[in-house]
């Protein structure tokens, strides 16, 4: 079993338990164990509310309504936890509401996870750029210094990896626990669109994590030979 299982084992549960659909699940990147509980069906999210309009007072006359204020985290009314699981389960419309209503964008979980890597993960472009949009930090770090960009790595959508790219995402970035990289990561789960892309955005195929293996090392482990062969390519154009 290889060591990418226990972060997306960590990840995928994460969400499971939030009763968001995971798209990234652990049956599909090679692990054997079975997640504590299936997912939970995910609730529709509540519409962001529409303007109050004019209010008539008297006939022939109207009174403009006065501007809504942005509520205090008292008066909200999505927690921080439901704001986890929409942006893990591309809930656009409880997002907008949570923003309307004050919340902090990068309001970390308690392993400093944010919304913007839970919808990385699972692809939810729109979600993505919603929360940049609203000043979501795109190299904020959880606690073992995980980024949005490794988070999304592990594919297969690569438009919302090009989205953080775009977005000033730094990609030789390294975990604390492995010391693993975006490139890593893409590399061993086999996700070639995405290692191409990294590449092209200057990752570094020659670093190494903590037991000295390298992103070539990974999908060769793998056998992900087309990606094998992406890195070995690479290597060579630039030894010329």
């Amino acid at each position: 079993m290889y060591k990418m299982h226990k972060y997306h084992q960590s990840m995928s549960r994460y969400l499971l338990k939030q009763g968001v659909a995971v798209a990234c699940c652990l049956a599909l990147v090679g692990c054997s164990d079975t997640p504590d509980q299936t997912a939970k069906e995910v609730p529709q999210a509540s519409p962001v509310p529409d303007p109050v309009p004019n209010q008539t007072v008297a006939e022939g006359t109207t009174e403009q309504a006065s501007t809504p204020t942005v509520a205090s985290p008292k008066q909200r009314t999505v927690s921080d936890e439901q704001f986890f699981q929409a942006a893990g389960a591309g809930e656009i419309a409880t997002i907008g509401q949570a923003i309307q209503q004050g919340i902090n964008v990068d309001t970390p979980d308690p392993d400093g996870q944010t919304a913007l890597m839970f919808a990385g993960f699972n692809g939810h472009t729109k979600v993505m750029r919603l929360l940049l949009e609203h000043g979501a930090d795109v190299n904020h770090t959880s606690v073992l210094d995980r980024t949005a960009l490794m988070v999304t790595a592990s594919g297969p959508n690569l438009e919302a990896v090009e989205l953080l790219l775009s977005e000033g995402a730094k990609v030789n970035m390294r975990d604390s626990h492995e010391g693993w990289t975006a490139l890593m990561i893409a590399a061993t789960e086999g996700q070639t669109e995405i290692v191409k892309r990294l590449l092209a955005s200057g990752a570094d195929k020659t670093l190494a994590e903590k037991d000295g293996e390298t992103a070539l090392i990974f999908a060769k482990n793998q056998g992900h030979q087309e990606i094998v062969q992406l890195l070995q390519d690479d290597q060579k154009a630039e030894e010329k």
